[in-house]
């Protein structure tokens, strides 16, 4: 590639950060973000990040099996169009074959930048993340992969490339917030950051009503909650801290879970809850009312949303330099 052709290829590129926050950073328990299916939760853990650029050069392919290189490494189009049929039938009008390689390349880009700063993710931090996921009652991760398809190997290969890229990320991306950032923030956000009414509870999730019964009747005999969430329940994500959910406001949970948590009293259990994901006990531990924000209870909650906001920024143009110094190649052409 020479340098006009180089220089074109810079000048066209367009990276959108709402694509860039597809990067998912934290992990929550998945039965607290409220979804109708599963396959979307699944699908923002497979998406590793979505980079849109403007391409203007493309190579003389003389090897009709790639759709790009990128730094010299190879993108094969059997690859490209293997993720193209993954894609809902009545979805795939809507993408291009040119996204999905945009994607890749910017994958690939911070991967190679990842393996020369020596970043490794281990086979058990993925089989955490794997662990964390909430399934509906009889449905198998497995399962819902194939009728994605995907195989349980490529999943497990997503996830370290995204947990490699999020490690990344954090090596390289500082943020410091100052003391105006975080008063203008308060003055701007002060109805946002009031205390809304919330609950701090814990669970217990069985598959079966008899299971929960039989629990509820260990509870009534004096049995620790605690002990009980972390012999019983198949929560991975809660079983481990007691069953402790942490605190959460009204409209985050599920309906049947929320409309249980908010009218039990702080120390009450609740009868079994049915919800997609079998039977829960709750139990309030913590009630928190309505409150205006003071500047110094927000203090750290206005530190961690300024910090990803200025990261969003600075990781668009970490990732817009990356690009810019590559030796890429386009060969592919939509048609």
């Amino acid at each position: 590639m020479d340098n006009k052709e180089n220089s074109e290829k810079k000048e066209n590129i367009e990276i959108k950060e709402e694509d860039l926050n597809k990067v998912n950073k934290e992990k929550t328990d998945s039965f607290k973000v409220k979804k109708s299916h599963l396959v979307i939760v699944l699908v923002l853990i497979i998406l590793v990040i979505g980079v849109v650029m403007g391409l203007i050069y493309y190579g003389k392919n003389s090897n009709k099996d790639l759709a790009a290189e990128v730094n010299g490494e190879k993108i094969s189009l059997a690859s490209i169009n293997k993720e193209y049929e993954k894609i809902p039938a009545d979805q795939r009008p809507m993408v291009k074959r040119m996204d999905l390689l945009n994607q890749t390349i910017v994958t690939t880009l911070l991967l190679q930048e990842a393996k020369k700063n020596k970043i490794e993710v281990s086979n058990e931090e993925v089989d955490n993340v794997i662990n964390g996921i909430q399934l509906p009652a009889g449905q198998s991760i497995e399962a819902i992969l194939t009728s994605q398809g995907f195989t349980f190997d490529e999943f497990k290969a997503k996830i370290k490339e995204q947990l490699v890229i999020q490690q990344l990320l954090n090596n390289t991306i500082k943020i410091d917030v100052n003391d105006t950032e975080i008063s203008d923030y308060f003055d701007k956000n002060k109805d946002q950051l009031k205390q809304q009414l919330s609950v701090n509870a814990s669970h217990i999730l069985v598959n079966s009503s008899e299971e929960a019964n039989e629990i509820i009747k260990d509870l009534k005999k004096g049995k620790s909650f605690e002990e009980l969430a972390k012999e019983k329940s198949i929560d991975p994500g809660s079983k481990d801290n007691g069953g402790n959910l942490g605190v959460f406001p009204k409209g985050v949970m599920i309906k049947e879970f929320e409309d249980s948590a908010f009218e039990l009293e702080v120390g009450e259990i609740s009868k079994p809850v049915k919800t997609t994901f079998g039977y829960h006990i709750i139990k309030v531990n913590e009630r928190f009312e309505d409150k205006d924000a003071t500047l110094e209870d927000s203090r750290d909650k206005i530190i961690e949303i300024v910090k990803k906001e200025k990261s969003g920024d600075a990781a668009v143009e970490y990732i817009r330099n990356l690009y810019t110094n590559a030796k890429i190649k386009i060969y592919l052409k939509e048609a």
